[in-house]
């Protein structure tokens, strides 16, 4: 950013961050391996789901991943979920993504799958009132929004 001074750090700083990065790289090269040959496969099983939550825990800009994920929800999860339990896992998947927001907001990816999961919402909860679980959403949509927008000062 501008107008921020930069901090000089220990030489003893510089190493244990450059392990953490290590470390952290070595992790993501390893999800990766155990990832994408399951894409290749079409794996879209919850075990290829959860490895998919992991690896975007450390790099939530991996688009593939992304639209891997969908993937598995589309093909091997909802077919066998209740619209309930679809609406839940929406809901896991629009917190995870808030949590991303929080330290990069400015990755498409996670507001494209953001707006991806705010699509699939499915009716409910009741016949009589099936847009219920899309207001709700949405209502929260637009506070998320509107917050993030308060965050950045050149929004101003």
């Amino acid at each position: 950013m501008h107008n921020v001074k930069r901090v000089r750090y220990s030489a003893e700083a510089v190493a244990a961050k450059k392990e953490r990065e290590k470390a952290r790289l070595k992790e993501f090269q390893t999800l990766t391996g155990e990832v994408l040959p399951r894409k290749q496969s079409k794996d879209y099983s919850q075990t290829a789901f959860d490895l998919t939550t992991r690896l975007l825990q450390t790099n939530p800009e991996f688009y593939t991943i992304w639209n891997y994920r969908r993937n598995i929800l589309v093909n091997g999860i909802f077919p066998s979920s209740t619209p309930a339990q679809i609406n839940d896992i929406l809901s896991d998947d629009l917190s995870l993504t808030t949590t991303f927001l929080k330290q990069h907001p400015k990755v498409y990816w996670i507001w494209n799958h953001r707006q991806w999961c705010l699509a699939q919402v499915p009716d409910g909860p009741t016949p009589s009132d099936p847009h219920a679980w899309r207001q709700s959403y949405w209502n929260k949509e637009l506070f998320v929004v509107d917050k993030m927008l308060d965050v950045d000062p050149r929004n101003c």
